[in-house]
């Protein structure tokens, strides 16, 4: 096991470039991440930006999150108030408030996201539809078009 674990650790050291080239087996190529080795050796980028980031700062911007927190937040304090006044013990009750936190906003947030997926099929089924239509109009005209210059010569 221990081999094993040394064998990855020295992998994800090389593949993030912080393992000196002395360290460096020659005995078993490794690839060093500049290759993707699925689709026939294509350059792979590992650079994270810090635009790629942001999100984790701006987590009110994500669809549900907030929504999620600001329903699991209230029940999950109300249930650990009511342990605390029924049992009168603070680590339970907190432990209970904390459970109950995650586990209505995981509720809140699979409701939400299912909404928001709805949305969001709803519109571009839409979209499609109005797309379909207009690019049906323009062939019809075209045929006019061209069926009027038929006419004329």
């Amino acid at each position: 096991i221990r081999i094993i674990c040394s064998v990855g650790w020295n992998a994800w050291r090389l593949s993030i470039g912080v393992m000196a080239e002395d360290e460096k087996s020659p005995a078993a190529p490794v690839n060093d991440g500049s290759e993707n080795p699925h689709v026939g050796g294509e350059p792979v980028s590992r650079d994270i930006d810090a635009s790629q980031l942001n999100f984790l700062f701006q987590l009110a911007k994500v669809p549900c999150f907030r929504d999620s927190l600001l329903f699991g937040m209230p029940a999950g304090f109300a249930l650990g108030a009511f342990r605390f006044y029924r049992i009168r013990d603070a680590d339970k009750a907190a432990d209970l408030t904390v459970k109950g936190m995650l586990l209505f906003s995981a509720a809140a947030w699979t409701a939400c996201r299912y909404e928001y997926r709805q949305r969001r099929k709803t519109i571009r089924e839409a979209f499609d539809e109005q797309q379909r239509v207009m690019l049906t109009r323009i062939m019809m005209e075209k045929e006019e078009r061209e069926a009027g210059k038929g006419r004329e010569q």
